[in-house]
């Protein structure tokens, strides 16, 4: 067996279609059918199973498969190692981050990392969480960094700090009459509210605890929208409305008088934020070392 029938027989396991996988490797179906053809006469055995319109390995198929991506990611780790080790090469990693992650978090991993690897380079790409993994799976970037998990049959999700959202108001007389006191949800939609783009993670939050309080987020009283953390302070602190962000955001300026920050009903909106990489890769050996210098980071691995 060589390289192109395990490529393309891996395939056809992943995406359960001979034609999506063809798709995939950029190749004629016909091509894709005869590379399994010639696999399974030189194994003698049948490596798939027609069940309606999915195409399911078989027992010999399945042992088969975790074989061939041993071999096609050691493949993949060698050319890349051979092309990191090459003289005076510059060791690059690519991060796609929303921005709660790269705000909060990202600066100190790589800087802890540059002590380990002071040639280390970065490349780091900025979006909402729904961005971040888009770039992932296009495979712009190596490692991703958002606010929720991505599809777990496309990706390894890992935790690495815990948050939580909190509602921000501005410091006026009429709020700080509410300090030491659950914030009603009901204000969260009768009030001018400012809210992260679609795609972000703590727009995603946001709404998801307004459904399970029994409200529709469509009634929210939305007067801005926008991808930026910063901005939804800057606005709030300003008396432009209230918003939902991460508690670690707004700590600092709440501190410092700029904005009140309260519990939403009493309760604490609870998640996670996650780095991510990609299920069926192999990290370059650079972004491999990064990953794993997280856990000497402050990461809640």
């Amino acid at each position: 067996m060589d390289y192109k029938q395990l490529e393309a027989f891996s395939a056809v396991v992943k995406y359960s279609s001979f034609s999506k996988a063809a798709d995939f490797l950029y190749l004629s179906q016909p091509t894709v059918s005869a590379h399994i053809a010639s696999l399974e006469q030189e194994l003698n055995t049948k490596l798939f199973l027609r069940n309606g319109r999915e195409t399911i390995p078989t027992a010999a198929g399945e042992m088969l498969f975790a074989y061939s991506e041993k071999i096609l990611q050691l493949r993949e780790e060698a050319v890349k190692a051979v092309v990191d080790a090459q003289q005076n090469a510059i060791p690059s990693i690519s991060i796609a981050s929303s921005t709660v992650p790269s705000q909060l978090y990202l600066s100190k991993f790589m800087s802890s990392y540059r002590e380990i690897n002071p040639k280390a380079v970065f490349s780091v790409y900025h979006g909402d969480s729904d961005e971040a993994i888009t770039m992932l799976l296009s495979e712009k970037v190596e490692l991703a960094f958002a606010g929720k998990p991505a599809d777990p049959r496309k990706c390894i999700s890992v935790p690495f700090a815990d948050d939580s959202l909190v509602v921000i108001t501005p410091n006026n007389k009429r709020f700080q009459k509410m300090i030491g006191k659950p914030f009603p949800i009901i204000m969260l939609l009768l009030e001018p509210f400012i809210s992260r783009e679609k795609g972000s993670g703590t727009r995603m939050e946001t709404e998801s605890f307004l459904r399970s309080a029994g409200y529709d987020p469509k009634d929210i009283t939305t007067v801005i929208e926008t991808d930026s953390t910063q901005s939804i302070i800057n606005h709030v602190s300003e008396g432009a409305g209230i918003s939902i962000i991460s508690s670690a955001a707004s700590k600092e300026y709440a501190s410092q008088g700029k904005i009140l920050q309260f519990n939403p009903g009493g309760c604490s909106i609870d998640r996670h934020l996650y780095i991510i990489r990609r299920r069926h890769s192999t990290l370059s050996p650079s972004a491999k070392e990064f990953y794993a210098s997280l856990s000497n980071s402050g990461a809640t691995f």
